[in-house]
């Protein structure tokens, strides 16, 4: 963390003006347009003459002081952080803002160069977080500035609280820390850690399924790194972006993004980095099909991992290896990379990933239909999710018991398991978690002779995916419902239902969705006797 600067930027909501007069002549400081009250502190002209408060009227907020002295005044001490003198004077307007800092029993007053000199954006930002943030939390920086404590410990407390949170998968409850570090980092104009609470609130928006918003942060982290000139901070953002372009099912631009990041990590000789960007390209190069081209990248991740001696980046290339091996069909080869996996994070105590690991055989496991040790491994993944409080990582464990306990056709307890992965995902503010939860119930239900119960659940499912902007999921949950129509022998529905999810298949590049949705949508347009339609759709799903 850097240290407090001077100066915590202008706040328009606070302007006050002063009415100036000749040398030596009075003059009458008048505020307005905030809900604090004033403290009577010291005031003195710019030559250090101090000056008395000599009346109070209530007129905003609790008080309104007028204050009586010489030409030129300096404001020493509010209750509120940022207010903003204004001196208007015959020929030129001069912006006074007073500098935060850790002891601040009388903090100083400085002149800036013109209003022109201050970001707009972080300053728009501050305003918009000074409405949405509560108010005993603007207590807490009063009491910060007052105590031993001081600004400066404050806001690292905030930041490291927001960082355990996430590191805990509590990232709904990161967010709140992440937001109230940020406005107290934009107040001490500190820019590299307002750049990385942007990124921050970025990646945990993205956990919780919120990639619009996801991106709108990393923009912002990606704009303020380039104009402080933080290389490293700029990579990141560029890699973080394209983690939720890849959600958001923009599989090009999140190369494009990866690219961007792959280079400055080069460049800086930054090899972790490098490594992690040859694994993000691979599972963007995964979701096009290209399944032979990720694995060179995996096997770049991998190499870059062994000769760092990253044991955490070796494991992690195993089990992307595992997760393309399972997609190519060769599930023999996926299980060998995801026990890989398994015996590092064993070795590592990284008990997040021997978590994923064994979540990763369970899935593998359930595709060779070996549900019975699909269980097995997948009941591991929860028991270390509840053990180790990620209850994300809880969520998705439900969800894939509920699938395995469906492929035995023990549709009651998938749906239990179902309605847990729901539950779970509203707790913690899931929306891609609720998604995902809907669009497997809907399945459930289906598999059950509940035709119309599944079409609500695949709505809710289109309903949210459409929200966060998930295109993949968009694309499954007009299948799902395209599925649930054929069975309810609503073809024609099934057909403009088959059709969109055809349409995102191509949109996203993603070839086996769209030889699927053609293979559907033949079968129902032959249903409906249209047999060219039908014909021309079973062709292109054999030819891809």
């Amino acid at each position: 963390m850097t240290n407090a600067t001077s100066g915590v930027g202008l706040d328009p909501s606070l302007i006050s003006s002063y009415t100036t007069h000749k040398e030596n002549n009075p003059v009458t400081l008048e505020l307005w347009g905030s809900q604090e009250r004033v403290t009577k502190g010291i005031v003195k002209d710019l030559v250090g003459n101090q000056i008395s408060i000599i009346s109070e009227t209530s007129i905003f907020g609790g008080e309104d002081r007028s204050i009586t002295g010489a030409a030129l005044l300096t404001y020493v001490k509010t209750t509120q952080l940022s207010p903003v003198l204004q001196i208007q004077g015959s020929e030129e307007e001069i912006w006074l803002v007073p500098s935060v800092v850790a002891d601040t029993s009388s903090p100083t007053i400085e002149r800036s160069a013109c209003p022109e000199d201050i970001n707009v954006n972080l300053e728009e930002e501050k305003a918009l977080l000074q409405q949405r943030l509560p108010s005993d939390f603007f207590e807490d920086i009063k009491r910060s500035c007052d105590s031993k404590e001081g600004l400066n410990e404050f806001k690292m407390r905030l930041f490291n609280t927001g960082n355990r949170a996430f590191q805990n998968s509590r990232f709904s409850d990161a967010i709140i820390w992440f937001t109230k570090a940020l406005f107290v980092h934009i107040l001490l104009k500190d820019k590299k850690t307002v750049g990385a609470c942007y990124g921050n609130l970025g990646c945990a928006y993205g956990f919780l399924g919120e990639h619009r918003k996801a991106v709108q942060h990393q923009e912002k982290r990606l704009q303020i790194a380039k104009e402080i000139k933080d290389q490293a901070g700029e990579g990141n953002a560029y890699g973080n972006l394209g983690i939720a372009y890849s959600s958001l099912g923009e599989f090009r631009k999140a190369i494009e993004y990866q690219e961007k990041c792959l280079k400055i990590k080069k460049k800086i000789e930054d090899q972790a980095g490098v490594g992690n960007a040859y694994g993000n390209l691979g599972i963007d190069y995964k979701a096009l099909g290209k399944y032979h081209k990720a694995i060179e990248y995996y096997e770049k991740q991998l190499q870059v991992a062994d000769k760092i001696g990253s044991r955490a980046g070796e494991g992690a290339a195993y089990g992307n290896l595992g997760n393309t091996f399972e997609s190519l069909g060769d599930y023999r080869k996926a299980i060998e990379y995801h026990e890989k996996r398994l015996l590092i994070a064993i070795e590592i105590e990284d008990r997040v990933s021997e978590g994923r690991a064994y979540g990763n055989l369970g899935i593998a496991y359930d595709s060779i239909g070996n549900y019975r040790k699909a269980i097995l491994y997948l009941e591991k993944d929860l028991e270390i999710a509840r053990e180790i409080g990620d209850q994300a990582g809880e969520g998705r464990a439900y969800g894939n018991l509920g699938s395995t306990y469906q492929a035995l056709g023990n549709y009651k307890k998938a749906i239990e398991y179902h309605e847990k992965r729901l539950g779970m995902a509203h707790k913690i503010g899931n929306l891609a978690g609720k998604g995902s939860a809907y669009g497997n119930l809907g399945s459930a239900h289906c598999s059950l002779g509940n035709y119309k119960d599944a079409v609500k659940y695949h709505e809710k499912y289109l309903g949210i995916a459409h929200e966060i902007g998930d295109q993949p999921g968009e694309g499954r949950a007009y299948g799902n419902l395209g599925s649930t129509y054929y069975c309810l022998e609503e073809y024609q529905e099934a057909v403009r239902n088959y059709e969109k999810c055809l349409q995102i298949a191509k949109n996203i590049e993603d070839r086996p969705a769209e030889a699927t949705a053609n293979h559907n949508l033949g079968t129902s347009l032959f249903q409906l006797q249209d047999f060219s339609k039908s014909e021309n759709a079973f062709i292109e799903a054999i030819a891809i």
